[in-house]
């Protein structure tokens, strides 16, 4: 479907152009209403044209294949390193989650103190006296018995030794 553009100048076909990179690697095809005069937009005849031209490079007024990279295997920083196994990834991301919901507890209670919600207080601090983050000592007074609560109903009723 071809779309014209109506202007005091009268009917005109409505310019096609393609968009490249720094590296001159055609990424979007444009219609427009009006001629663009840009050094990163080219002309084309047609939309079609200026899909075949997607992931090509423009090197003067030619325009070439780009070859796909291959993505070399990354080598340990020390070559006698194990490979991380999954459960020392799930591990690791599972402190680090937890390193963030302490912090994100401490802020809440920072910022609304009595005006914090005791659900969302309560879903934060269970995980962290369960993983040993926090004692239940460290718990906001208005939350603990919920926090009990839910730790002994998971079979939990005693916690871990907070870091």
């Amino acid at each position: 479907m071809k779309l014209l553009n109506i202007t005091k100048k009268g009917v005109q076909d409505m310019p096609f152009y393609v968009q490249i990179d720094s590296d001159g690697i055609c990424y979007a095809v444009t219609e427009t209403a009006d001629e663009i005069k840009q050094a990163d937009m080219i002309p084309v005849s047609s939309m079609n044209a200026g899909l075949q031209l997607l992931g090509k490079r423009r090197t003067g007024s030619k325009w070439e294949e780009v070859p796909e990279e291959i993505d070399e295997p990354s080598t340990p920083s020390e070559p006698d390193a194990p490979p991380e196994t999954t459960a020392s990834k799930l591990a690791s991301l599972e402190t680090q989650n937890l390193i963030l919901m302490d912090a994100l507890a401490t802020v809440y209670v920072e910022t609304l103190g009595d005006k914090a919600d005791d659900q969302t207080l309560t879903d934060l601090y269970t995980p962290l006296v369960e993983a040993g983050r926090k004692t239940i000592e460290q718990v906001p007074e208005k939350i603990k018995n919920a926090v009990q609560g839910r730790l002994s109903a998971k079979g939990d009723g005693g916690v871990k030794d907070a870091n």
